[in-house]
């Protein structure tokens, strides 16, 4: 179930990025598996595929709209430990 209308701004915008035709994005999608939708380094990745497979997706979600908040195109391990500490997350981190 989603947490926001359909048709909203949220959603236009994540498929928009969806549909980017960057070949660097394109096969890091393959090699994690994620639905991912900016830059992401390999040891930001690699903490999240290390949630349990059903929270990923929305991990990715919340983590890409936490990028965006802060106005940063480039996901990195410090935002992924930085989005999970502002939801009382952090402690699950390695």
């Amino acid at each position: 179930m989603a947490t926001r209308p359909a048709g909203s701004f949220y959603w236009q915008r994540n498929q928009a990025r969806k549909e980017q035709v960057d070949p660097a994005l394109a096969r890091a999608r393959e090699k994690s598996g994620l639905d991912i939708t900016l830059p992401w380094d390999e040891d930001a990745l690699a903490e999240v595929a290390r949630a349990p497979r059903f929270v990923r997706a929305m991990a990715v979600t919340n983590v890409e709209e936490f990028a965006a908040e802060q106005g940063v195109s480039r996901v990195s391990l410090e935002l992924v430990r930085a989005q999970a500490q502002s939801v009382g997350m952090g402690k699950f981190l390695s």
